[in-house]
């Protein structure tokens, strides 16, 4: 079963639809931005609500229905079913949590080697690396805008355009000075060494033309 405050997105939707109206709503561009924007989000949390809710009730009474009749084929498919029921309802539970204002948004995504030489600029291409594959693993279209090479190895600096459904909300976590501690491949001694390479993630912010 799923868990939210149902009612309350209703009203949300009432409200909104009744703001959305208003002759004057496009008086304030900013305003009516986040307003539609929020409306959208809205619908559609209702939307995949309702479209899980029949999923389940269908899939209860099909289980019912093979269990009296002793259906092995059936159960064997709702298995798999019932399976991929659970992810829609794991992906549905992480997009309840984006609620920011900039959470829908595609985002650029950086990372600058820091202290620490060759070893911080292998750590930042590993991250960049990280990264891309956590892209296509998410459906995400993510495009190098610019590479820094490092002196010896790895980069200095990267930029990334990451486009996809939640994917400043997916991200925006990432922020930060992220650190890596081990057997430098780098050094002749193989002592440990620290690296360290801060990301950046922001939010592609459209901007909204004058209107005469």
């Amino acid at each position: 079963m799923i868990t939210f405050d149902l009612d309350g997105l209703s009203e949300e939707i009432a409200t909104l639809e009744q703001e959305i109206s208003a002759p004057d709503l496009w008086d304030d561009r900013a305003h009516a931005t986040e307003v539609t924007r929020r409306l959208e989000r809205a619908r559609s949390l209702l939307e995949r609500y309702r479209a899980l809710q029949e999923e389940l009730e269908e899939i209860e009474i099909l289980y019912q229905m093979a269990i009296e009749s002793d259906d092995q084929d059936e159960l064997a498919a709702l298995v798999s079913r019932a399976a991929a029921f659970e992810s829609e309802i794991r992906a549905f539970n992480i997009e309840l949590m984006f609620s920011d204002q900039y959470d829908l948004s595609d985002c650029y995504l950086s990372i600058n080697a820091g202290a620490g030489g060759t070893d911080s600029q292998d750590w930042a291409q590993m991250l960049l690396r990280m990264y891309g594959r956590y892209c296509e693993r998410a459906g995400f279209k993510a495009t190098l805008l610019e590479v820094s090479p490092g002196e010896e190895a790895g980069i200095r600096s990267a930029t990334l355009e990451i486009k996809g459904h939640y994917a400043y909300g997916r991200l925006k976590g990432e922020k930060g000075v992220h650190r890596l501690v081990r057997i430098s491949p780098f050094d002749a001694a193989h002592r440990r060494h620290t690296s360290f390479a801060a990301v950046n993630v922001i939010p592609v912010i459209e901007e909204e033309g004058e209107v005469e």
